[in-house]
């Protein structure tokens, strides 16, 4: 064998299988006209290439959707949200944003505390929630 046969044979080796009469008749029935074995075995594994990316982008896309619905879910669930004083589609206010410091802020300066504090439970009248009101 000669230098250039030795290398040719390195750089592609030989790949045989035998086929049962099913097999080759599925691969006669998707190989393209005049398509030679090489070729189909070619395109076949690009295409699985293909589709293998395709596979993995959709799964991301639909992971990033599935986040995002989920994020708005919880939003609509448990976020604090304003109307809109000139549309009156609902605005939800996120943690530190501006509007939350601002309603902060707000309930500071007009004293709104809890019914009974936690951090000071015998305020002057002592009130028990769970006492009748009178």
């Amino acid at each position: 064998m000669s230098a250039a046969q030795e290398r040719y044979n390195k750089r592609c080796p030989v790949f045989s299988a035998r086929l049962t009469p099913f097999l080759k008749q599925i691969v006669d029935q998707y190989k393209w006209n005049g398509e030679s074995n090489p070729s189909f075995i070619k395109r076949t594994i690009l295409d699985r290439l293909d589709i293998e990316n395709i596979k993995k982008a959709e799964y991301q896309r639909g992971r990033t959707d599935g986040f995002w619905t989920g994020v708005e879910a919880g939003e609509k669930t448990f976020g604090l949200s304003v109307p809109c004083a000139q549309c009156g589609q609902p605005i939800y206010i996120q943690c530190n944003d501006e509007a939350h410091r601002a309603l902060i802020e707000f309930a500071r300066i007009n004293g709104w505390r809890h019914q009974v504090c936690p951090w000071n439970p015998y305020q002057y009248p002592y009130q028990n929630p769970y006492w009748p009101q009178y």
